[in-house]
């Protein structure tokens, strides 16, 4: 529904299923003859997307609830982790909040600022299956209740080209790895800087298209964290293996448009 020339509301409801089939990395016969049903979703979404301020500002909104059944959980049913089947829960819940808005606050000076909440449950707290009884966390895996991303971009022309400066940051709540309570691990909060220098739209004379330079900045903190961590290798003595990001990193990047 329009509100104005600007801005609008909306609401929707979607639903959508992913098929069936059977687990190729299973070790349990039972499980495999059978396979796994298919997943079901509902999924309702409010929204608001408008320009404000002499359309110096643009704001899109939107709350969600949604509604799995079935939802396919890969779960290590075998000795190592590399066995695994699809093993269904029902009655499982997302709902949460996106919010995404960009300021121009002066002719010059820009900011942006994205946030995520969630907030999700799992329907069950275990499952009997042939391969054994599993128990289940109470949330999703790397589902942050909290995320958010902020950053403030200044531009000037100059004789040839553009001259820019970018500050940003970005930050996550700590988040379960597994929905299996048997080998979940957990990854900490974290946040990250960075920043970069740029020389845009450099003409090249009677040549066509255009220079750019780039002198950039991640993680300016040097945060230690991790993406991914699994502790399903336990038994083997590893509590836990864990893939890290990027530390402190510089470089320098030259790109030609045409």
């Amino acid at each position: 529904f329009d509100i104005n020339e600007d801005s609008n509301i909306y609401a929707k409801v979607v639903s959508g299923f992913k098929s069936g089939g059977t687990s190729q990395r299973s070790a349990n016969a039972e499980l495999f003859a059978s396979g796994f049903e298919e997943e079901d979703i509902l999924s309702y979404e409010l929204g608001y997307k408008g320009e404000l301020w002499d359309r110096r500002a643009r704001l899109n909104m939107a709350a969600f609830y949604m509604e799995l059944d079935g939802l396919q959980s890969s779960v290590q049913t075998g000795s190592t982790p590399g066995e695994r089947d699809f093993l269904p829960i029902d009655d499982n819940t997302i709902q949460g909040l996106e919010l995404d808005l960009t300021l121009l606050l002066t002719e010059r000076l820009s900011f942006s600022f994205n946030y995520g909440y969630l907030d999700t449950e799992l329907g069950e707290d275990s499952l009997d299956t042939p391969a054994g009884t599993f128990l289940f966390m109470d949330d999703f895996a790397y589902a942050p209740e909290n995320s958010y991303t902020a950053s403030a971009d200044y531009r000037v022309p100059v004789g040839n080209g553009v001259l820019g400066i970018n500050l940003n940051y970005a930050y996550q709540d700590e988040v379960i790895t597994s929905i299996n309570a048997s080998d979940t691990a957990l990854i900490d909060d974290y946040s990250i800087w960075g920043a970069a220098a740029s020389w845009s739209d450099i003409s090249l004379g009677s040549m066509p298209g255009s220079l750019k330079f780039m002198l950039w900045g991640k993680n300016l903190g040097d945060e230690e964290y991790k993406t991914i961590s699994i502790g399903a290798w336990s038994p083997f003595g590893a509590s836990e293996v864990a893939t890290f990001g990027d530390p402190r990193t510089y470089g320098l990047t030259m790109s030609y448009v045409y």
